[in-house]
Parts: structure tokens; sequence; C-alpha cells
């Protein structure tokens, strides 16, 4: 029970630390203007899924976690664009650059 406790409190301090450092208003701009088929609610969930996602990968760097959903994989494809705006909230929020790699065809089928 007292693990639990301390993930949760991790989680929620590392989602709090992720929150505070995203500065993706102009990345989301892009992905609406790349998706104009996409409504504002899907944009806004997508950008904080992908937090959450950056979130589990900050708290589980040895886990090699799936893609969660391709709306996720857009934003962070367009955050990394923005290397610096990129590579700065890496440094602010994780203390090293979290790298993408992306699912290989191999994967994609089993």
């Amino acid at each position: 029970m007292r693990a639990l406790r301390k993930s949760k409190v991790l989680a929620k301090r590392t989602l709090s630390k992720v929150n505070a450092a995203a500065a993706l208003g102009e990345i989301s701009k892009r992905v609406g203007r790349e998706h104009p088929e996409w409504s504002e609610a899907r944009l806004s969930t997508a950008v904080c899924e992908y937090k959450k996602y950056i979130a589990l990968c900050i708290i589980c760097p040895n886990v090699g976690l799936g893609m969660c959903s391709a709306d996720v994989d857009e934003i962070w494809h367009a955050h990394i664009l923005y290397t610096m705006n990129y590579a700065k909230f890496c440094k602010a929020v994780a203390g090293r650059f979290l790298h993408h790699t992306p699912t290989s065809e191999e994967e994609k089928a089993a």
C-alpha cells in the first residue's frame, strides 16, 4: 500500500513538472493547421495525453513503452521539430534527451 501511494505521488509530481515545462501552444497550433479535420477537443486531448505519455517515459526510463495513439505521436513529432524547445523541455523535465524511436514494420505486423 505504501509503495502504491509513493508511486501515485511520483506520477503526480512528474506530470506537474511536465505541465509546468510544456509550452506547447505553437506545437498545438501547428498540428491544428496540419490536421484541420481535428476538433479543438481532439487536439486538446492529444496534447494532454502527450504530456501523460512523456511523464510515463520519465517515470519508467528502462521500459520500452509503445506509442499509445497516433494522435499523441503527431504531437510528439511536431514537438521534436522545434528542436531547441524540445531539447530544453527534455532537460527540464527528465534531465536528459527523450529520444523517439519509430515502430518498425516488423513490430507493427506482430
